[in-house]
């Protein structure tokens, strides 16, 4: 079925991915393209969370949400018009928008946590949202190698130590969150995150590009109607313009790279990968914001790379 929608969702353009499926070897496709497609859609949403952490800390958070999932869905429209092939089904459609309500709910969460909170806290813990689509796929049927198995095991329980680990060296200033609650945000959003998962991995049977299109705009409507109901003012400057369309063109194209992913390998594996975006959002902090982890925490981040190593070596 994963290998089926992958190759209609883009058999309409002779250039895609659907024409590389072709050249490469069978040793090679689909497992290397999935985990690829995957560990992309990581480095893309680490980026886009880094960046909408600063930005949160500068205007309101449904601003910034707002704008840039907003400039998401201008910059991929496009694309899912010329390249998605005809529309889905209205089941997948639906599976699509409730993707889209539970991405703001922890798209919301992890913003929040970012902007309050320590990054090197925050993000870790919401990558935990990975033991929702593996237990899902292991549920479902699907058989990792033992190899793999180990792998998820290891990236998870490293992520786990990181998220719990704290920020026992450095003191909290007087305007930031506590650890607790750094932690609270993190988990709702590994919970939103994790059905997000669950649900776009099912939307992307009917077409990865139109379950990614149905995701954006589902969460540009759901803010939207945020913002009437609270009767917040949406702050945007000029000099705003250049961050929030990179938070969204990296957030929309995350959003698309995991859900070809899922079309092309096991939801229990690309899961992982895709839940490794903490460390990319973490290693910024450090350069940045020079956050500095603790010992505990980098140990954390060393065996999450390690069960991503282990799941692309088997």
């Amino acid at each position: 079925m994963r290998g089926d929608s992958f190759s209609g969702a883009l058999a309409v353009c002779p250039g895609s991915l659907d024409g590389l499926k072709g050249r490469l070897a069978p040793s090679i496709y689909p497992d290397v393209l999935a985990l690829t497609l995957s560990f992309g859609a990581s480095l893309a949403w680490g980026s886009a969370d880094f960046l909408a952490g600063l930005e949160c800390r500068r205007r309101t958070m449904l601003s910034v949400m707002l704008v840039s999932q907003f400039a998401g869905v201008v910059l991929f429209l496009p694309f899912m018009l010329l390249l998605g092939g005809m529309p889905p089904q209205p089941g997948y459609a639906l599976l699509g928008m409730l993707a889209g309500l539970l991405y703001v709910i922890g798209l919301g969460a992890l913003y929040r946590g970012l902007a309050g909170g320590t990054m090197g806290i925050v993000a870790p813990i919401a990558a935990t949202d990975a033991i929702v689509p593996v237990t899902f796929g292991l549920l479902a049927g699907e058989h990792p190698s033992l190899v793999v198995m180990l792998g998820i095991a290891v990236a998870v329980g490293g992520v786990v130590v990181v998220a719990v680990a704290g920020d026992e060296h450095s003191e909290r200033q007087a305007d930031r969150d506590s650890h607790a609650r750094s932690v609270a945000f993190g988990l709702i959003a590994a919970a939103g995150f994790g059905g997000f998962v669950v649900a776009l991995d099912a939307a992307s049977a009917g077409g990865a590009l139109w379950a990614a299109g149905y995701t954006r705009l589902t969460s540009v409507l759901v803010l939207g109607l945020g913002v009437i109901a609270m009767g917040q003012r949406i702050e945007f400057a000029r000099r705003d313009t250049l961050p929030l369309l990179a938070i969204g063109g990296l957030d929309i194209g995350a959003t698309a790279l995991f859900a070809l992913a899922t079309t092309t390998g096991l939801l229990s594996v690309v899961g992982v990968f895709g839940s490794l975006y903490p460390v990319f959002t973490v290693l910024l902090a450090m350069v940045v914001l020079r956050e500095q982890p603790t010992v505990t925490q980098r140990m954390g981040t060393g065996a999450a790379l390690a069960g991503a190593l282990l799941i692309a070596a088997a």
